[in-house]
């Protein structure tokens, strides 16, 4: 599906900047995002037409070639320190993959910044989507060929920050603890606080979880970041989050898939999602032969969510494609004890696949739902009414619900059916839905 109407948010602000800020283009306020880290003590600079690496790594003149000797540098600080990559594809070389232990490396209390053209003073001068920033997880052979990928792409430390880089071709295919997981990025140890900001990950896989992202414990927050055709095999097609706390503001969830969680898959944590949009995912696919289909957008297990002016729009879930179980084109709730939340969110899906849009899999599933789902000044609509939503312990009010025919309402109070007449942005036009549902920022 064409996805013209989203356009990114840039974000410009680094740790020695003024912080993230939305610009004019964004048709935003201008309003503080995300003030990002305290300032830094250090800076070193890496460029990958550096003629070597023997540079000390303090100017663009000097800067370091690989980037993996920058972060050890920065590593060795007892303080705060950035690191800015100018434009170029970064890999690994094979002697750095024999001792690295797993891709590029983000230490402690450390900032990565892509974007730079190479000769910025200022961090406000970078330009992270024109300049493009690539960390591969490719290996790079001696005579300049290319030899396998890594498991991860890049490992992050506690109070660090990866900005302005496109995350690609990691594959995360090993058979012991963690390798099968976050095919893209992971964190160094257990328990970690890090920010991902004004980045795309693309064509990243795992033989597990999350083709682009595993994080297990800890808080990880992403800003304006954009997940694109990343897979997984099992479960979190673009992230698989365990015993964590996640939240995104103004991303972009498109065309991943797995078997169950075609974008995120979400275990025993929590979400908050704000002005996020989840588009074409897909949790049934060719590669994954598990027997069950849940959450084409969003799987949650044993956790709670957060979604506020959120867009779930062609994700499916689907037994039709292949497998027997299918169920929550948009989200498939389990085993909840927790409260979760969605308000101003729009859900529509034109096609007929089966599994309803929410799905909250209670008793008759064999599992325990507890917590109450509370639905609110949202709009769910699809091509096969009726079956939109299939949610134990669900209130919903002051919504778009679409039933099955033209009979009648959604339980409670303030609720419609509707045709919401979407515009190109999936933003309801028809008067009685105007202020529903999601609004394009």
């Amino acid at each position: 599906m064409a996805m013209r109407w989203l356009c990114a948010l840039l974000f410009a602000g680094c740790s020695s900047g003024t912080g993230g800020r939305r610009t004019s283009a964004d048709g935003g306020p201008g309003d503080p995002i995300d003030a990002g880290p305290p300032a830094a003590s250090c800076r070193i600079y890496v460029r990958t037409d550096a003629p070597d690496d023997t540079g000390d790594g303090t100017s663009w003149t000097t800067a370091k070639k690989s980037l993996v000797s920058a972060s050890k540098l920065v590593g060795q600080r007892a303080t705060p320190c950035d690191i800015w990559a100018k434009a170029g594809t970064y890999r690994l070389t094979e002697k750095e993959a024999a001792s690295a232990s797993s891709g590029f490396e983000v230490p402690w209390h450390a900032s990565l910044y892509g974007g730079f053209a190479g000769a910025e003073t200022s961090c406000d001068q970078r330009d992270w989507q024109k300049n493009e920033t690539i960390l591969s997880g490719e290996v790079l052979n001696a005579d300049g060929g290319l030899k396998g990928t890594r498991s991860h792409v890049v490992r992050l430390g506690d109070l660090s920050r990866l900005d302005g880089f496109t995350i690609t071709k990691g594959d995360a295919a090993g058979s012991s603890g963690s390798d099968p997981a976050g095919g893209g990025l992971t964190s160094i140890y257990n328990n970690t606080a890090a920010t991902v900001a004004n980045c795309k990950f693309t064509h990243n896989h795992a033989t597990n979880m999350g083709g682009a992202i595993y994080f297990y414990s800890g808080t990880l927050t992403l800003l304006s970041c954009t997940f694109d055709s990343n897979d997984a095999d099992v479960e979190g097609g673009a992230i698989s989050s365990d015993t964590a706390t996640l939240s995104m503001t103004d991303c972009l969830f498109t065309k991943n898939a797995a078997g169950s969680g075609g974008a995120v898959s979400l275990s025993r944590g929590t979400l908050t999602a704000t002005n996020v949009v989840f588009s074409d995912n897909l949790s049934a696919n060719q590669q994954h032969t598990g027997p069950n289909r849940y959450g084409g957008g969003l799987l949650s297990d044993a956790s709670s969510y957060t979604l506020t002016n959120c867009l779930f729009v062609n994700n499916i879930s689907s037994s039709t494609m292949i497998g027997p179980t299918a169920e929550g084109s948009a989200i498939d709730d389990w085993n909840s004890a927790a409260s979760s939340k969605i308000s101003n969110c729009t859900f529509y899906d034109p096609t007929l696949y089966d599994g309803g849009k929410i799905v909250r899999q209670g008793a008759s599933f064999g599992n325990t739902i507890t917590g109450q789902l509370t639905i609110s000044q949202s709009i769910i609509w699809g091509a096969n009414p009726g079956d939109q939503l299939g949610a134990t312990g669900t209130t919903v009010t002051g919504s778009d619900v679409q039933m099955a025919g033209a009979g009648g309402t959604y339980p409670g109070t303030g609720n419609v059916n509707v045709d919401p007449a979407f515009d190109a942005s999936f933003v309801a036009t028809t008067s009685t839905c105007i202020g529903l549902g999601y609004t394009k920022k």
